[in-house]
């Protein structure tokens, strides 16, 4: 009866965790097809104009992330880019201002911020668990999504692999006669 508790909680458990990154991904592939899809018809909005140096492109700074070759993150703001522009030794980025999905991450970012707080004796262990959940939300990536998630499941696979569970101890031990 234990062992059935406890792998029926286990499933549970890694049901529930995946199940959030894969209702996050799909809410923002749908963030994602409809701005596309605003970019490619008659766009009405005024684009945004962001410049930067031109040594951001090799060296950027923390503040400036790529997401993706058409996206990046300034100033914890999303940006789809809708052309650039290069004048001098500055990039000048007509883009649009995502703020579904800028309000989406920022979410994402807060909930792990308070979960991470909710226990300062753990705070070791969960600082590589943030870590890990970047990588499984999609935070940051230069991969193809789907090759990143594939990967990021097989390590953790392998992380819980390494855990050593042991789902049924007999205390005490039984008697050999």
């Amino acid at each position: 009866m234990k062992r059935h508790t406890t792998i029926l909680l286990l499933i549970t458990l890694i049901f529930n965790f995946l199940g959030v990154s894969f209702v996050y991904n799909i809410w923002l592939y749908s963030i994602k097809e409809e701005v596309k899809k605003k970019i490619e018809s008659d766009f009405q909005e005024e684009p945004k104009v962001i410049k930067v140096p031109l040594s951001w492109a090799e060296h950027p700074p923390k503040e400036f992330k790529w997401h993706e070759s058409h996206e990046f993150e300034y100033q914890g703001q999303m940006y789809d880019i809708i052309r650039k522009e290069i004048h001098g030794d500055t990039i000048w980025y007509y883009c649009h201002w995502d703020k579904a999905e800028t309000k989406l991450l920022n979410n994402l970012a807060e909930y792990i911020s308070n979960y991470l707080q909710e226990s300062k004796a753990k705070q070791q262990k969960y600082v590589s668990l943030k870590q890990y959940l970047d990588k499984i939300f999609l935070l940051s990536h230069s991969e193809p999504r789907f090759e990143l998630f594939t990967q990021t499941l097989a390590r953790f696979a392998h992380d819980i692999s390494r855990l050593h569970i042991f789902l049924d101890v007999d205390l005490p031990p039984p008697k050999i006669q």
